[in-house]
């Protein structure tokens, strides 16, 4: 290479839209900069477009939103990201430049982290709601690995980001311990019921230290006493007794 290939190399200037497409995996993914890949792709992306290229400026787009996310991942960049995926049928490896992967898995896999991204933590009538709306999202996936989970999980999504399945079951915990929540004062009973499911959810995809929790709340749930002074019966250990 000349030098003064080996200057456009090096800052990228000069350089028409495949070369800078190349450059990113060279200078960005190879490197493990996923920050500078995503730079050195929307740039690509750019030029790309004014060459009429349309088909490899939408995998330099879609490159550049997913090494963005692996950079710093926000779930506000969760749709954006999937939009530029479903633009494109395949895209590179991540962390690769010449094995290739289908778009739609992830996509897909997207479309249930966005849905659990807004999951309300309060009230727990609302959490509810949330969880088996992912819970429902997630059947969707249930028989695959997850990938973008894995490598780049989000404040507050939780455990298990193996397995759909495992997620699955923990949304089903998360549902039923929220269930117990919004009962436990109109009817400690039902709200033990609700305990004991989720113990069974969270036991399915190996939560324990939620299994432990909720199956103490279902016990303390169950507890009666009869009131020294109005001799009524009481339910409800750390509630009303």
């Amino acid at each position: 290479m000349s030098f003064f290939g080996k200057v456009k190399q090096a800052t990228g200037i000069g350089l028409d839209g495949p070369s800078s497409y190349s450059r990113a995996f060279e200078k960005g993914v190879l490197l493990g900069n996923c920050s500078g890949a995503a730079g050195m792709f929307r740039d690509a992306a750019s030029k790309l477009e004014r060459e009429g290229d349309s088909l490899l400026a939408a995998r330099a787009r879609a490159n550049s939103f997913l090494y963005a996310f692996l950079a710093k991942p926000d779930a506000s960049m969760l749709a954006p990201l999937r939009d530029a995926l479903v633009q494109v049928p395949e895209i590179e490896q991540i962390g690769s430049q010449s094995e290739f992967m289908q778009t739609a898995p992830l996509a897909e896999e997207l479309n249930v982290r966005i849905v659990e991204s807004q999951i309300p933590e309060s009230p727990p009538y609302a959490a509810v709601t949330g969880h088996d709306r992912a819970k429902k999202a997630m059947e969707t996936i249930l028989d695959r690995q997850l990938v973008l989970y894995r490598i780049a999980p989000l404040p507050g999504e939780g455990p298990l980001v193996d397995s759909a399945t495992g997620r699955y079951y923990w949304h089903h915990g998360m549902s039923s311990y929220n269930s117990a929540l919004a009962n436990r004062a109109s009817s400690p009973s039902e709200a033990a019921n609700y305990a004991v499911a989720a113990a069974q959810a969270f036991q399915q995809c190996g939560d324990n230290e939620r299994r432990a929790a909720v199956e103490q709340m279902a016990i303390n749930l169950q507890v009666r006493r009869t009131c020294w002074i109005c001799h009524r019966e009481m339910q409800g250990l750390g509630m009303f007794i």
